[in-house]
């Protein structure tokens, strides 16, 4: 017989004889094999009153690989992924309306697990998962389901699995990583669903975004951990990673000209809801002769969290410090870590680009937090032949897309080279602009686009214009 378990989303195929008398049912015979043709030997003593009153004992183990789960997005946006294991070994007990399944099992290469923090909202999980706190599970009992599911393993974590902790799935900020660990993972009659242990880092990664500017891997320590006590999307974090790149010290001592190691650190704490991060910086190589002409700005930096958070930014966006001039030009009374950071690169990318383009270029970037961005660009190219104005979101925060913003491109076609001795010269030119319409709950609403040719000319007064025409109509 085949069935298909939908908490799993897998087809199992059971075979075997069953050997009945007026009240048992036994077999030793049974075979449970997955989607791949993999077998667990299964052994049934059930009692029963000419079929009613039914209560069995199915035991199982068995050694191999074995699939247990495949599930998507789509099935279950909560917890999804592949589950293999290569040992398992328990107990399934149960009636008609009840089933109890408990033992214990190792995790085996294939498996990938992912947990989107970003879908998380308690009101919209599944019928069949809710968290409770221990006072609501008294009152809770009354609303036991007609068909009760009770579910513990115990579990052996590997470092063949994968864990992934999705906080932005479209920006792709998340947390990958490899280890090992003893987990108790429960399902209770009630739909409760408990996760207990702690999950010691092997090796692994974290994809550090700042919405599409840019994107820094991190690479995990060995040794961090997430810890559970119950509630799976409340993991306590202790996270320590490395983002290494090369960096010069002239920013503080203009000798100091060839670049280093340095180390971007990244502290991860808190919760799976709600991380708190922090950053530190180290000079893993600094020499006695560096050490001596930097230390006083380092200890600055390191202890004064404004100023350690624009150097980490300066690092993972343009893999340079600042000099400390730049400190003083940058406000105090600006809003937030994203205001001091929005003028910081505002001020670096009108400087970076400018200076490679060789013309008239001003960058304004604005942000009050780090999801709400907007990129205003002002730019003059070509001997001012071409003038391009933008401003508007970058990202739509409805559907995390990006966005064409509002945009005007004007082209001088005539004349190519203008008299600065004659300012009441015309000007021939092409236009075309893209204008976005956005609503008050932030979403797009519309957008227009278009373009056309026009031409502009000056005169000093509405007389001195109306003699030129008669003229070239008398002349």
């Amino acid at each position: 017989a085949s069935f298909v378990f939908s908490l799993f989303q897998l087809p199992f195929t059971l075979n075997g004889s069953l050997h009945f008398t007026q009240h048992h049912i036994t077999s030793d015979s049974l075979t449970l094999k997955d989607k791949e043709g993999n077998a667990y030997r299964l052994h049934l003593s059930a009692n029963h009153h000419y079929l009613k009153d039914l209560k069995y004992e199915l035991t199982y183990e068995g050694i191999g690989d074995f699939w247990v789960m495949h599930t998507t997005k789509a099935d279950n946006p909560y917890f999804y992924g592949k589950l293999k294991v290569d040992y398992a070994k328990g107990k399934v007990q149960g009636t008609w309306t009840s089933l109890k399944i408990s033992g214990e099992a190792k995790i085996a290469k294939g498996t990938l697990i992912n947990i989107p923090v970003e879908e998380y909202e308690e009101s919209l999980m599944p019928s069949y998962i809710h968290f409770v706190t221990k006072t609501q599970q008294r009152s809770h009992k009354k609303h036991k389901r007609s068909f009760a599911l009770d579910l513990a393993m115990n579990l052996e974590v590997t470092p063949s699995a994968e864990l992934r902790i999705i906080f932005d799935e479209a920006l792709g900020d998340m947390i990958r990583v490899r280890g090992s660990g003893q987990l108790r993972y429960v399902m209770t009659s009630y739909g409760d669903l408990q996760l207990f242990g702690t999950y010691e880092v092997l090796q692994g990664d974290y994809l550090f975004t700042l919405q599409n500017f840019f994107t820094k891997r991190f690479v995990i320590e060995k040794g961090s951990s997430l810890e559970w006590k119950g509630d799976p999307y409340d993991a306590q974090l202790h996270i320590e990673a490395l983002y290494r790149t090369q960096a010069s010290l002239q920013a503080f001592d203009s000798t100091l000209k060839s670049r280093i190691p340095v180390e971007v650190v990244l502290y991860m704490e808190g919760t799976m809801q709600h991380p708190l991060i922090s950053f530190g910086i180290v000079l893993p190589q600094l020499n006695y002769a560096q050490a001596t002409s930097v230390v006083s700005y380092l200890k600055t930096i390191q202890n004064d969290v404004q100023e350690l958070n624009r150097q980490v930014f300066s690092l993972l966006a343009f893999g340079t410090f600042l000099p400390p001039s730049q400190f003083s030009a940058v406000t105090t009374a600006t809003a937030g870590l994203a205001t001091n950071v929005s003028e910081f690169l505002s001020a670096q990318l009108t400087q970076l680009v400018g200076k490679e383009l060789g013309e008239d270029l001003e960058i304004a970037i604005v942000s009050t937090q780090f999801n709400e961005v907007n990129l205003n660009l002002q730019a003059s190219l070509f001997q001012d032949r071409v003038h391009i104005e933008r401003n508007g979101a970058v990202v739509n925060s409805a559907n995390r897309q990006m966005t064409l913003g509002n945009i005007r491109i004007e082209i001088r076609l005539f004349p190519l080279h203008p008299d600065p001795k004659n300012p009441l010269q015309g000007q021939l030119s092409l236009v075309v602009f893209n204008r976005e319409n956005w609503g008050l709950s932030n979403r797009l609403m519309s957008t227009a686009r278009g373009g056309g040719i026009y031409l502009r000319k000056d005169f000093d007064n509405l007389l001195q214009w109306l003699n030129k025409q008669r003229k070239k109509e008398n002349p």
